[in-house]
């Protein structure tokens, strides 16, 4: 018999509005309050017993239900103790529990007790509710003649389809708790030569707060026969059940193979190479105890990665089985009757060859009887189906090209392209970038492409390539003049009387262009020349704002100077003057700013000087037009005086590059300021070569070298 102490807590609810509806909806002139009493019988048995001390009864949890059986309130009880609460008036249940009803395993102990109570209007109504254990304590024994006669036993006890079991092995010598129902039973014996007995006696019916002390042992440990005497202990009575159970000997068949959901000796699958596989269990049963399993195969790949040619799955070394697991095989043993080797994972790394599509793997089981059985399953790679789509024209850029491949039934990861420069004679992979991907295509920039050139493309995809799509890339062109070598120079009458000098006196103005037919870039020199200026100073007057020097690495330069004239100007006065920044640009002054363009750079870059005025940037702008729009365009600011020459790059983005370039416009310009923040007098200048004057003027940007970066 069992021994039991109460321990009791009362407990009274704090009063908390009880937000619910129907008949719980509050009426604060029928309420009653409401006093708890919770205990809890803690029991001891001979082999385990529980005190106060092993949990809190602070931690059991208190539920309220109306008569309609909705709940309508729940508190930890530590979290109401010594309160009350008030209720409308009626009848309600109380429910109290610690635990999980369903779990199943050791030290898993569930309490559960309820009472009905009706809430009297205006009054206390003290409740109380008693919990007791109601799922069943287990508690195994095993008989002398077992431990002397067996290497090894065990009890496997469960509820049949449902989740979770006690398993009591030879060393268990704690209780288990489960919850009450029809407990299934299956008692496994082992001799020294490792011959197993199974048995499975009727099932016991077992009931909440049941404490039941299983007594095993056979009568002679060389019949076949076990008596299993169950005792069933509850707290209201002893009951003693001596159950005889026929000894049933071990199944002796071989072990047998289930490949995906059939019993078979041998399979064929067929997949798509480098695709996931779809549930490609093989599942072993070894009655007889697996004792060992091998995996031999014949795999085009992962061999060449240091596949070797058998693996033993229970012994092999590490290195091996971690191999194994990171090409994506499973190899689980889940006890030694039960075991699975999966290929889901693992198939997308098989590969085919130029005269085989097959690969094979043979797992062999072997039990602890000695009997061997093996499993062949043949792996037939197919071909993915995969394509390159058409090359639209605006797709091909001067040194690299936009291309799309997919695939009707493989990984589109794995899509690659392949070029020829040849016709198709000898391929290459390029330099590839991910533009975007899907699940079955794939948007790739394909780089290092040469301007002007024609080529064939084809998707890869392992063994397998598509049909061939042929496309042409743009040309790299660069513009005219782009070391702004050529120049056309004239003189022009300045004015006819001179205050201080007798002679007429004439200028020299500049074209960045050697003639018309060559015209390509132009300025905006006609803005400071020619005019009727007075003979006071000329140059301060009358001055081109675009001229060339001496270039870097090379005869000329292009000189692009902020100037500022007027009639009456000295070298100490200029009223009211014309302020200009000096501009040299693609296309005809007062007419289009841009020139015939076929190409789509990257980015621009060029060599400078900057003599800089105050705090001023100069200004580089460009724009690349496509049907009339602009589909690309770069801005660049740069400060700062540059006395030595540098290189600059002006990076273009794109915005449409679904649009082919047709025009291409260019500018740079001296400075971003404007009026009298802009100039300085009498300012000290070389121009047109090795040429010197004095003039009123601000920033100066020198540019060289301009090139088209593709």
């Amino acid at each position: 018999m069992r021994q039991c102490w109460k321990y009791a807590l009362l407990s009274a609810f704090s009063a908390l509005l009880l937000a619910s509806c129907g008949k719980d909806e509050y009426d604060f002139g029928n309420e009653g309050e409401v006093s708890f009493a919770l205990s809890a019988e803690y029991v001891t048995s001979a082999v385990k017993s529980y005190s106060e001390g092993d949990f809190s009864i602070d931690d059991f949890t208190l539920e309220i239900f109306n008569e309609e059986g909705v709940k309508i309130k729940k508190w930890k009880y530590g979290e109401i103790k010594n309160e009350t609460v008030r209720l409308n008036a009626g009848y309600k249940k109380a429910v109290a529990f610690y635990g999980d009803s369903l779990a199943t395993g050791f030290d898993i102990i569930y309490f559960a007790g309820e009472s009905e109570f009706v809430v009297d209007g205006q009054n206390t109504t003290p409740v109380s509710i008693t919990c007791r254990q109601s799922n069943v304590e287990i508690a195994v024994e095993w008989g002398e003649y077992i431990k002397s006669a067996y290497s090894d036993y065990n009890i496997r006890i469960y509820r049949e389809g449902k989740s979770g079991e006690l398993l009591f092995g030879s060393q268990t010598t704690e209780s288990g708790y489960i919850p009450a129902g029809e407990l299934s039973m299956e008692i496994t014996l082992v001799d020294a030569s490792g011959e197993s007995r199974v048995y499975s006696p009727e099932p016991l019916q077992a009931r909440a707060n049941d404490f039941i002390k299983l007594k095993i042992d056979t009568k002679e440990p060389d019949k076949e026969e076990v008596d299993l005497d169950i005792t069933v202990e509850t707290t209201t009575n002893d009951i003693v059940e001596e159950i005889k159970i026929p000894a049933v000997l071990v199944a002796k068949e071989a072990p047998s193979f289930t490949f995906m959901d059939e019993a078979s000796a041998s399979a064929a699958v067929s997949i798509v190479e480098g695709a996931d596989g779809s549930d490609l269990n093989l599942s072993i049963t070894a009655p007889g105890k697996i004792a060992g399993c091998t995996l031999a195969s014949s795999f085009t790949s992962p061999v060449a990665e240091g596949w070797p040619s058998e693996i033993d799955l229970i012994n092999g070394d590490e290195t091996t089985l971690a191999l194994m697991k990171s090409q994506g095989l499973d190899w689980n043993l889940s006890d030694e009757t039960y075991a699975n080797v999966d290929f889901t994972g693992f198939v997308k790394n098989l590969r085919r060859v130029s005269s085989e599509n097959s690969n094979v793997a043979t797992v062999t089981v072997t039990d602890k009887k000695g009997k061997s059985v093996a499993f062949e399953l043949t792996f037939n790679i197919g071909e993915a189906q995969i394509s390159l789509e058409e090359i639209p024209e605006y797709d091909m850029w001067a040194t690299k090209a936009y291309l799309t491949a997919s695939t009707a039934d493989g990984d589109a990861a794995a899509l690659s392209v392949e070029v020829s420069a040849d016709g198709g004679f000898s391929w290459t992979t390029p330099q590839i970038n991910e533009v975007s991907s899907d699940a079955s295509s794939k948007r790739l920039e394909i780089a290092g492409l040469a301007p002007g050139t024609s080529y064939e493309f084809r998707a890869a995809y392992y063994s397998t390539r598509s049909a061939e799509v042929s496309a042409t890339t743009e040309a790299a062109a660069q513009v005219p003049n782009s070391g702004f070598e050529e120049w056309s120079e004239w003189e022009y009458y300045v004015n006819k009387e001179g205050l201080f000098w007798g002679n007429d006196v004439y200028q020299t103005n500049y074209a960045p262009y050697k003639d018309d037919s060559s015209k390509w870039w132009d300025c905006n020199n006609s803005e400071t020349t020619p005019g009727n200026r007075t003979n006071t100073g000329a140059t301060y007057k009358s001055f081109p704002m675009v001229t060339y020097v001496s270039g870097n690495r090379s005869s000329r330069a292009a000189q692009i100077m902020t100037i500022a004239i007027d009639n009456y100007a000295t070298s100490g006065t200029a009223p009211s003057p014309t302020v200009c920044a000096g501009r040299l640009f693609s296309g005809d002054y007062g007419g289009q700013d841009s020139r015939p363009f076929a190409s789509r750079p990257s980015a621009i870059s060029f060599d400078y000087k900057y003599v800089q005025h105050e705090s001023e940037n100069f200004i580089v702008n460009v724009q690349v037009i496509g049907a009339g729009a602009v589909i690309g365009e770069g801005h660049l600011y740069p400060a700062g005086n540059v006395s030595d020459w540098t290189n600059i790059t002006l990076d273009i983005e794109y915005t449409n590059t679904a649009q082919k370039a047709d025009a291409i416009s260019i500018e740079f310009i001296s400075t971003n300021a404007s009026g009298s923040d802009a100039w300085e007098y009498d300012q000290s200048i070389t121009y047109g070569g090795d040429k010197t004057a004095r003039v009123h003027g601000g920033s100066i940007l020198t540019v060289d070298n301009l090139e088209m970066v593709y």
